[in-house]
């Protein structure tokens, strides 16, 4: 889908057991290939991250169309180190490094705007990423794990060896990128342990990893995240406008334009939309809606 509007750029999103998927969003920028025209963004992107990524051009070309990349590690050309479980290894490959360095550079010289966020998982875990009987796993009071999607299951987010493990995950993306990337955690949640396990872990992350962009997934959420806006860059709201408890359009838009302002700078929020690329119109009414509510309001 393409939006006759000034200063558009698209989004990417990778998501496990599926290919390269992206979506639209807006980003405030006069001329993407120059760092000296760009324009801080002043309001939430507006993305749709379930369709397909356009172009028929080569793969780091069609990246750098986008203001914002989310993606795993190892689609930039890193590998982490090999574990019996998978997501056990807190560090990369030595042998990886250069050439997801090297892929991070091409990107940046073609548009220096692109912001890249590595995607790594926090509330939910693919069942084989830990031994079956970590303590990790999150159990139900009948002491039986919790199915988050298919082929995954919730994770212990307040236990303070599984936070610590996953902070030093977060810290072997930021070294292995030279801090040219930062991070997307999905599945925010928002009940007091959860709460209490999320502040630990941005409490530590932005301690030994400095100002390194952070994208947080509310999901259908909106409500009550005024806590982890000041810990983050952006938070991604999954077409949150029509999940609303009151149904009330300007108060939705009011509540992201006040997290907006609590958000870190760069800002990375997004409000996606669901709906298909080809439906024009519903993308440009929430374009408008995103932009007249979060710049006026």
């Amino acid at each position: 889908m393409k939006l006759n509007i000034r200063n558009q750029k698209p989004e990417i999103r990778k998501r496990p057991l599926f290919s390269l998927l992206a979506g639209l969003v807006m980003l405030s920028v006069a001329n993407p290939s120059s760092a000296a025209t760009a324009v801080p963004p002043m309001f939430p992107r507006l993305g749709m991250l379930w369709s397909a990524a356009e172009g028929e051009s080569e793969e780091i070309d069609k990246w750098a169309r986008y203001g914002i990349i989310v993606t795993a590690p190892d689609d930039l050309g890193f590998e982490w180190e090999k574990k019996p479980f998978k997501d056990q290894a807190e560090n990369f490959q030595p042998e990886s490094l250069a050439r997801g360095r090297s892929f991070l550079a091409k990107l940046r010289a073609k548009n220096p705007e692109t912001i890249v966020l590595c995607e790594l998982y926090f509330f939910e875990a693919g069942v084989n990423a830990y031994p079956p009987d970590s303590p990790w796993w999150f159990l139900d009071r009948q002491g039986k794990k919790v199915q988050f999607w298919e082929g995954a299951h919730n994770m212990a987010v307040d236990n303070p060896e599984y936070i610590e493990h996953i902070v030093r995950r977060i810290e072997a993306v930021v070294k292995a990128t030279e801090s040219r990337a930062g991070i997307f955690l999905d599945n925010l949640r928002f009940d007091r342990d959860a709460r209490a396990g999320w502040t630990t872990l941005l409490t530590k992350v932005r301690e030994r990893c400095g100002d390194v962009p952070i994208l947080v997934n509310a999901g259908w959420g909106s409500d009550d995240l005024d806590w982890v806006a000041p810990f983050v860059n952006g938070i991604m709201y999954e077409d949150s406008v029509a999940h609303t408890g009151d149904k009330n359009p300007e108060t939705f838009y009011g509540r992201i334009q006040r997290h907006w302002q609590l958000c870190r700078e760069p800002r990375v929020g997004i409000n996606e939309k669901f709906g298909r690329r080809s439906n024009a119109s519903v993308m440009q009414r929430e374009f408008f809606r995103t932009l007249v509510y979060v710049l006026l309001l």
